[in-house]
């Protein structure tokens, strides 16, 4: 077999074989164990395919792995299994190989990735619209691909200038009528297909493709404790209501448009995360997203909005002028327009220090270079 796989046509032909025998095991009356027998070789042939050919599909697309056996022992228990889980622990496993440098004889076919990009973004890759396709088909059903740009810097100029409206973060509203939403997807952990592939899955850094407002996540390490075994994370999968779950208080409100997030998110986002994919280029109009980091590092910075306070002052001032004050009422007046100004000219005091500086370091630089000049003229 070539090692621990075996090829689509060698499975047919075991499907093929196996389905004559039940049938003549079925025509001759025979006994039930071996009538029963010939039936479970013929499912599990069948299954092998199926999952191989879907959920479980790799680059070679000529064979499936045998060790997925291992969820068709028991027949009985196929509909059990967490076939979701399994699904997206395989995706991760081989989308990490792909993502890695000369992936090309190790990478996973990512069909079911290329599907979620298309879904969820418009303008990313060339596709069409099958005509066939419905609600009740699966989202991935619904794009034909087209051979799209050759060289990888046009997919991530395209990611660079990309805009939030050009996002569908939600695509799956449509399908709620046929596929309502699972409770399970609110696990939060480690998920595993097999022994081997073990990723961990936190659906609480994506709440917007739930259709939330986007929050802070928690950290890895407490919503995926690190050390787990397959024992103990398929244990706390069968227990994910006790503490494996993304409450309705980690959730926060529902999202009015698919890009909203809380206040601080994107600024967190660009120091935990790599959001560019190119160097900015001078002279580029900045990003919405670049605008907000700027504006929020600038209330880290507890710099002042010097032309809201004065505004805020001038207002209060002038309700107190239309209005009769006693001698001591006026005082506690002044007293708090000097609070309130007081940030206005240590912001102003700041700035004026950061601009001498500079003024300064570049007449030093202009002093140096025509000390430099006069000697090489000198030489």
């Amino acid at each position: 077999m070539k090692g621990a796989h075996i090829g689509f046509p060698k499975l047919e032909e075991i499907y093929v074989d196996n389905l004559k025998l039940a049938l003549q095991a079925e025509h001759n009356i025979e006994s039930d164990d071996e009538l029963r027998y010939y039936r479970e070789c013929t499912v599990r042939a069948f299954l092998l395919y199926l999952i191989g050919a879907t959920i479980f599909t790799n680059k070679s697309s000529q064979y499936v792995d045998v060790i997925f056996l291992t969820y068709l022992q028991d027949l009985s228990e196929v509909n059990t299994w967490n076939w979701g889980a399994s699904g997206l622990a395989y995706l991760y496993n081989y989308l990490d190989a792909a993502s890695r440098p000369k992936c090309g004889h190790h990478g996973g076919y990512n069909c079911l990735f290329q599907a979620w990009i298309m879904a969820h973004f418009n303008n990313l890759g060339m596709r069409y619209l099958d005509n066939n396709y419905t609600p009740e088909d699966p989202v991935a059903a619904k794009f034909v691909p087209l051979k799209g740009p050759k060289f990888p810097y046009e997919h991530r100029t395209t990611l660079d200038r990309m805009e939030v409206d050009e996002v569908t973060f939600c695509p799956y509203e449509d399908h709620r009528e046929t596929r309502p939403f699972e409770d399970i997807s609110w696990y939060t952990g480690w998920i595993m297909c097999g022994s081997a592939m073990i990723c961990p899955y936190l659906p609480e850094r994506v709440l917007r493709q739930y259709g939330h407002v986007q929050s802070i996540p928690r950290h890895p390490d407490v919503s995926a404790k690190a050390g787990m075994n397959r024992f103990s994370i398929a244990q706390t999968f069968s227990d994910y209501m006790t503490h494996n779950y993304v409450t309705e208080e980690i959730r926060g409100p529902k999202a009015l448009n698919g890009f909203e997030t809380d206040p601080g998110y994107i600024a967190w986002f660009y120091r935990v995360s790599h959001p560019r994919l190119w160097p900015p280029i001078e002279g580029n109009p900045a990003r919405p997203a670049n605008l907000e980091v700027l504006i929020e590092e600038d209330n880290a910075n507890d710099k002042c909005d010097v032309f809201e306070i004065c505004r805020t002052v001038r207002a209060e001032v002038r309700e107190k002028l239309d209005s009769d004050l006693t001698l001591e009422e006026a005082r506690e007046v002044l007293q708090k327009v000097y609070t309130d100004l007081e940030p206005v000219t240590t912001y102003s005091v700041r700035i004026r220090r950061k601009r001498q500086s500079g003024e300064r370091k570049k007449e030093e630089e202009e002093a140096t270079l025509r000390r430099g000049r006069s000697k090489s003229l000198g030489s």
